[in-house]
């Protein structure tokens, strides 16, 4: 298993927090420790993030050997398509329910509902969490939703009802705690940690269904999408409801007929040199706000993202992102401008799959003189879930080595289709 670690990228911290059990529990399977109890779900949950992890890759096949599947189940003809935890199942003679429908014997597995509660249904109805978790079978909050919750609390513009019903939220979840699983995503913010647990959750042949309890329109068409793009491996039906007065009202989104132009807002920000992350007060999200229009725009809105970025060595990528699901047939376009610009700056859009590490780049756009540019980038296929925009220097301004002129306007980022 510490093989299979390496290939996969994982802490045993990390892999303990995706198949759900403790750090201390995962390392007692790792070592097969007497007093621990390999059971079916562990195997499962295992086998489903390697199969997450790994899928199209040819280190699936390192894992399997590894793992010496090949001795119990003949695998001379394996096909890229049938999973691990698949294999499992033809080995043990065990059969999900949901696929168990053409009469063939055999024992049936158990499958769980799960629920995932974001902010606004916690923020909108705190008392919601005693009921759904009479409701489903696991509970979901993701740790970016505790901490939206404590940001919220600790700004002081809100008035006392929304704070008090903050406060009940987080009394509600220490009440709770041994009932519910806190999430935590290596990566991305908010509503995008949401959406990646759902991805995660209907890979799980386990799961027969997913409910995630929100109020956020535009995150609840995002979930929604994932039943319009299951694959053979995912079996769970995705639902969206908001818990009020005392009932369950179901979502349905606009899912198949969704409202366009999406906007995209809520950027983050990152700075790359040489291949790696760099960490500076130059570049952080307090350095990207939303202002006032100074100068007229293309699009004739009024309000403009405004964006600085100072000291940027040469070769640097300045990027903005957000993690949303994008799908094919869709457009993105997004409108730049940049003043103080010593160095030659270019800039481009760049879809990017988490999944298998892929990128769909659009031409890059020469940003010299102070006026508008429009980026256009035609999304081919529904594996993307981040959009990117990067701004790039192709040369160093005056300043030995480092240059000044990130500064601009970013206006009408939008998806259409």
């Amino acid at each position: 298993m510490h093989q299979v670690k390496e290939i996969l990228d994982f802490t045993t911290q990390e892999l303990a927090n995706q198949i759900g059990v403790t750090r201390q529990s995962f390392s007692n399977l790792e070592n097969l420790n007497t007093n621990t109890n390999i059971n079916s779900l562990h195997v499962i949950a295992i086998l489903s993030v390697i199969d997450r992890r790994l899928k199209d890759s040819d280190d699936i096949h390192k894992v399997r050997e590894l793992i010496e599947v090949d001795k119990f189940f003949d695998t001379s003809c394996y096909d890229n398509e049938i999973s691990l935890v698949d294999t499992w199942f033809e080995m043990q003679g065990l059969t999900p329910k949901t696929q168990n429908n053409n009469g063939a014997t055999g024992k049936e597995l158990i499958m769980k509902n799960i629920g995932i509660i974001d902010t606004s249904q916690l923020i909108n109805d705190p008392t919601s969490l005693s009921v759904i978790i009479e409701k489903e079978d696991i509970v979901y909050i993701p740790s970016a939703v505790l901490k939206e919750l404590d940001k919220v609390l600790n700004n002081k513009i809100f008035d006392s009802v929304l704070v008090n019903k903050i406060i009940t939220a987080k009394r509600m979840i220490k009440q709770y705690k041994g009932k519910i699983r806190i999430w935590y995503s290596k990566k991305g913010f908010g509503d995008s940690t949401i959406l990646q647990l759902v991805i995660q959750e209907i890979a799980d042949h386990t799961v027969s269904s997913v409910s995630v309890y929100t109020f956020d329109k535009d995150l609840a068409d995002e979930c929604l999408h994932c039943n319009l793009s299951k694959s053979i491996k995912h079996n769970a039906e995705v639902k969206v409801f908001g818990y009020t007065n005392g009932e369950f009202i179901e979502n349905n989104g606009n899912c198949g007929n969704v409202d366009y132009p999406k906007i995209i807002t809520d950027l983050h920000t990152i700075l790359w040199r040489g291949g790696q992350s760099v960490s500076s007060e130059f570049f952080n999200d307090e350095c990207i706000v939303e202002e006032q229009a100074p100068i007229p725009t293309i699009s004739g809105n009024n309000q403009v993202i405004k964006f600085w970025a100072h000291y940027v060595q040469a070769g640097d990528i300045y990027r903005f992102y957000k993690y949303i699901k994008l799908h094919k047939g869709e457009t993105i376009t997004v409108n730049i401008l940049t003043f103080n610009n010593n160095a030659d700056i270019y800039a481009g859009l760049v879809a990017y799959s988490e999944s298998d590490n892929t990128e769909l780049k659009s031409e890059y756009v020469s940003l010299a003189g102070s006026y508008w540019k429009t980026i256009t980038l035609h999304i081919d296929s529904d594996k993307y879930d981040y959009i990117n925009l990067d701004i790039i220097a192709n040369k160093n301004s005056v300043y030995d080595g480092f240059w000044d002129g990130a500064d601009g306007f970013i206006d009408d980022f939008k998806i259409t289709k």
